[in-house]
């Protein structure tokens, strides 16, 4: 799905990124807000839930932004990204990569870092907001939207700090394999593909199968929310080989 060119970058939307937000809507409005806020009108539960989404849709613009401002100074072309839940898979100029060796593997990491970096303030700015604002509310407000905004930005830093953690794990559609694969470098030699593609499938899969489990032994929804991070991640390492053109074993 095309979604815009920023500086000659080819930006998409993969299809499991509109439909996590498709399910996360559905979750807001059907089960989470009404439980919590059952005396606020439709119209202001409808408002909350659209504006998590857009919360959401801005931290993943951040965390890519990030990305492309650091790609620019360290002198990484971009040719595309394909943006889903946890970030963006990228497709680069080989001729950037190969320029300078020795420099492009700190060059890398910066880039690699930058995202995490970026949502991690991100997560910091709703803190600060949420201690300085919503912190203590005052009865004589409308009590029920302000504690709402509250929640809002409450989970708007709780998802930024999971955004950056969540990219530092070893998988080559997020940040963490690229970080791992720069300090590894630095130390004795690049990681081979197929060692990459190992750790990527088996913590992707591990997620699988704690998510079966923890239908039966913690919550169905919890188990279900497991199995949907293992199936993004999966799908983000699909379309990883897909761009890179990596065979696939």
């Amino acid at each position: 799905m095309d979604y815009l060119n920023v500086e000659h970058v080819r930006i998409r939307l993969d299809f499991s990124l509109i439909i996590v937000l498709v399910i996360l809507e559905w979750y807001l409005i059907a089960v989470f807000i009404p439980s919590h806020f059952s005396d606020l009108s439709f119209i202001n539960q409808f408002a909350i839930a659209v504006a998590v989404n857009v919360i959401l849709a801005v931290s993943l613009m951040v965390h890519e932004s990030a990305h492309i401002m650091v790609a620019s100074i360290v002198g990484i072309k971009i040719r595309q990204i394909v943006v889903f839940i946890f970030g963006g898979v990228y497709e680069f100029d080989s001729s950037t990569l190969e320029a300078d060796a020795r420099n492009m593997i700190s060059s890398k990491l910066k880039f690699a870092l930058a995202g995490p970096a970026g949502s991690a303030l991100l997560a910091l700015l709703f803190a600060i907001t949420w201690l300085l604002e919503f912190q203590e509310i005052n009865q004589k407000e409308v009590f029920l939207v302000k504690e709402a905004m509250s929640i809002i930005f409450v989970y708007a830093s709780l998802g930024n700090g999971l955004l950056a953690l969540v990219n530092i794990l070893p998988v080559v559609s997020l940040d963490g394999a690229e970080i791992l694969n720069s300090t590894y470098l630095k130390i004795r030699k690049e990681m081979s593909m197929r060692t990459k593609l190992i750790v990527s499938k088996t913590i992707s899969y591990s997620f699988l199968v704690a998510g079966a489990f923890a239908i039966f032994l913690v919550s169905f929804y919890s188990g279900l929310l497991l199995i949907l991070f293992s199936w993004v991640l999966l799908t983000g390492l699909q379309k990883y080989l897909t761009l890179n053109s990596i065979p696939q074993h």
